[in-house]
């Protein structure tokens, strides 16, 4: 499937007046549904996810989709997007761009990976918030990635600190690191003393308390992730995010 189909210009709505999340969920599941590929039905199974855990993945973006249940309620792989007229507020964050997102299978992961990655670029979620023109829309959200972009606040190089503690772990979600797994990731790194990273082994790690990082990884059910911290308690705080990821 070609990304004019994954993607097309019937699917992209501009300067969208929303008041509220519900009726920004409910106009970009309408697109789905009107563009054939997803059944009536999977408009709710959003907002069943929704209710479960946000689906704000950075700033001013949020990426509504259904529930693994609804899966069969999917005809065909599809993005559709909402640029709102004004930001409203989803679960207390400003959200000015919607990305609703349907897929039968397991292939979501590379998709939702692949627009994470370029969320991850300023200069490109900018353009997608200011744009009137839908083409660019398609063209800054499915065009080739951009360079992976640096941490915005990189940790100070440590000193005198204990050696790095490096946890392999296998992931436990049949979803992979992704939606709502990645949110619990979020949650317990942030709550920890140390800075703490995930990544594939021989890879870069990215910053574990970051969302878009890590659904921009695209790791699947069964693959292996290293989880890294240095410091003081940095043991307590990779077993922390080890059992998070190890969660079935």
């Amino acid at each position: 499937m070609d990304d004019h189909e994954v993607l097309p210009l019937g699917g992209i709505r501009m300067g969208a007046v929303v008041q509220s999340r519900e009726e920004a969920i409910d106009l970009v599941g309408g697109l789905l549904v009107e563009a054939g590929a997803v059944a009536a039905a999977y408009g709710e199974a959003m907002h069943e996810r929704e209710a479960i855990v946000s689906s704000v993945v950075g700033p001013g973006v949020a990426m509504p989709h259904g529930t693994d249940a609804s899966r069969s309620l999917v005809h065909r792989a599809m993005v559709a997007v909402a640029q709102l007229a004004e930001p409203i507020d989803w679960g207390g964050q400003p959200v000015r761009v919607v990305i609703g997102l349907a897929s039968a299978s397991a292939d979501h992961l590379p998709l939702m990976a692949r627009l994470a990655g370029v969320l991850r670029d300023r200069a490109r979620l900018s353009r997608l918030s200011t744009t009137d023109d839908a083409e660019e829309v398609r063209t800054l959200l499915l065009g080739s990635d951009p360079d992976p972009a640096p941490d915005p606040d990189p940790a100070p190089e440590a000193v005198d600190e204990p050696e790095e503690v490096v946890v392999p772990v296998e992931v436990g979600a049949d979803v992979g690191l992704h939606a709502r797994p990645a949110a619990a990731v979020v949650r317990i790194a942030a709550a920890q003393d140390v800075a703490v990273t995930v990544g594939r082994p021989g890879g870069t790690p990215v910053d574990a308390t970051s969302m878009l990082s890590l659904l921009a990884l695209g790791v699947d059910h069964g693959e292996v992730v290293e989880v890294r911290a240095s410091g003081p308690g940095a043991r307590a705080a990779v077993e922390a995010v080890v059992a998070v990821i190890a969660a079935p």
